[in-house]
């Protein structure tokens, strides 16, 4: 794939045929739109507005408990700046706050109404707020992990896409001890944010949570490296249900081939799912506390 060819393929190889009439089942190769990203202007503008709006906000007792039978320490829990989200009073007093100070058109969750600014919080996203974090520990965004007992998803941005001069944060992955990665050239890759921060805590390793098992773009193993240039092995370890799960078992293949292809040296981390369905819950369970 790295030798030239007339047929270029979209991650940047060359596709060669070895039949003759292979060639005929091959579409004309179409150039590709380039993915828009956040300009680094707008990913400071965000990463501060983040947060001042987490300074603005606390963590109920009940939330603090939940992290606390998940594996977190209350000085991780701090640490990570998780937050409770706001009723729609107290959400009003502070988006009042922040728009004397930052142009809030453009950052996700934000929007206008009439006159006014506005958070998109409501009853039906109400719960924890995880921050994600980039490998420069600058917040990409805000996801909320939602008090519903059995609401779907579980997991939602804190997103004003589709709303006056709102935007969407996208899907980033979430970063936890980046110094520990370029210390020992190591990282686990997992699925979640939340998720991450619990194994990181619990192992003290580098860990990365994609926001789902199949979202992370064609050339996420490159711009790891780039971010992480001291990087040289990934350990990925999604849930036991890879076994059954065709989506799980799809994405563990996707990423570890999106890693190889980037030069990265990968293995597998595998449980027997009766210790627990995702790693967190496994490390959870051997330190005594139950998520």
């Amino acid at each position: 794939m790295r030798v030239r060819s007339d047929k270029p393929t979209r991650n940047g190889g060359y596709l060669h045929a070895l039949r003759d009439d292979f060639m005929s089942y091959i579409p004309p190769s179409q150039p590709q739109p380039l993915k828009q990203t956040p300009k680094r202007d707008d990913v400071e503008k965000r990463a501060n507005f983040f947060a001042d709006l987490l300074h603005h906000l606390s963590l109920l007792d009940v939330h603090r408990e939940n992290l606390n039978h998940r594996g977190l320490s209350d000085d991780a829990i701090d640490a990570h700046g998780y937050r409770s989200t706001p009723n729609d009073a107290a959400a009003a007093n502070i988006v009042r706050t922040l728009a004397h100070k930052y142009d809030l058109a453009g950052i996700p969750g934000c929007y206008r109404s009439g006159d006014e600014w506005r958070l998109n919080f409501g009853t039906w996203n109400q719960g924890i707020i995880i921050p994600v974090c980039d490998t420069r520990e600058r917040i990409r965004g805000l996801m909320i992990r939602r008090d519903e007992a059995n609401a779907k998803p579980k997991y939602v941005w804190l997103s004003s896409k589709d709303k006056p001069d709102g935007a969407s944060p996208g899907a980033p992955p979430h970063f936890t001890r980046v110094d520990v990665a370029r210390t020992t050239g190591e990282m686990v890759i997992t699925e979640g944010a939340l998720k991450s921060s619990i194994i990181s805590e619990l192992t003290g390793e580098a860990v990365c949570g994609v926001a789902g098992v199949l979202t992370f773009g064609e050339s996420f193993g490159v711009d790891l490296r780039r971010a992480l240039p001291e990087l040289r092995r990934v350990a990925v370890a999604y849930d036991a249900d890879y076994r059954t799960n065709e989506a799980v078992r799809r994405g563990m293949t996707k990423m570890r081939q999106n890693l190889s292809a980037a030069g990265l040296s990968v293995s597998v981390r595998v449980w027997d799912a009766s210790a627990g369905k995702g790693l967190d819950d496994v490390l959870a369970a051997a330190k005594g506390v139950t998520s």
